[in-house]
């Protein structure tokens, strides 16, 4: 019986005339909402007195073999690690996964770009309401960028899963909240 109420949450939930919310539906409504949202990283600089045209950036000590690495592959120069960050430069090759920040002292990294988002379950709340609402976990899986790969463990790991959703349906169908 518990196998059978699973496969029925599971497969949809919905009000009576039919909206139903299905596990294909869910991941179209999602991905409309998050596909196109990259993961990013915004980190604060100031200018390097010492070195001009490098900047300081607060990454944190645990991030040193990471840039390292950056470097290495020609993303980054480097001039010297210091406590919690490190002085460096973008280099051209790392043009494509720098984006406009907000502020004037801080610079956004694109750490990768969602590929697919996948439903792994669908629970039912609210039944007093005729089932009009739901709540969706499901997971996003990434393409990494070589920032990413090195600088976001959750990015490189290639997905984020358990990420809980509230749908509810409306006239129009169903939404996230």
């Amino acid at each position: 019986l518990v196998g059978g109420i699973a496969a029925y949450l599971w497969g949809s939930i919905g009000s009576e005339g039919g909206n139903k919310l299905t596990r294909g539906k869910a991941e179209t409504i999602l991905w409309h909402k998050y596909g196109g949202v990259p993961e990013t990283v915004t980190v604060q600089y100031e200018q390097d007195k010492a070195s001009p045209g490098y900047v300081y950036y607060f990454l944190g000590d645990e991030y040193r073999d990471a840039l390292k690495e950056l470097e290495r592959r020609g993303f980054i120069t480097i001039n010297r690690l210091a406590e919690q960050g490190a002085y460096l430069e973008f280099t051209k090759q790392a043009d494509p996964y720098i984006l406009p920040a907000e502020h004037a002292i801080q610079k956004k990294i694109l750490m990768g770009k969602p590929k697919r988002i996948e439903v792994t379950g669908i629970t039912a709340i609210g039944e007093q309401t005729g089932q009009t609402k739901a709540q969706v976990e499901f997971t996003v899986y990434y393409d990494a960028t070589p920032f990413g790969e090195l600088l976001d463990k959750i990015v490189a790991s290639g997905q984020l899963a358990g990420i809980p959703a509230l749908f509810v349906l409306y006239d129009d169908g169903w939404r996230v909240q």
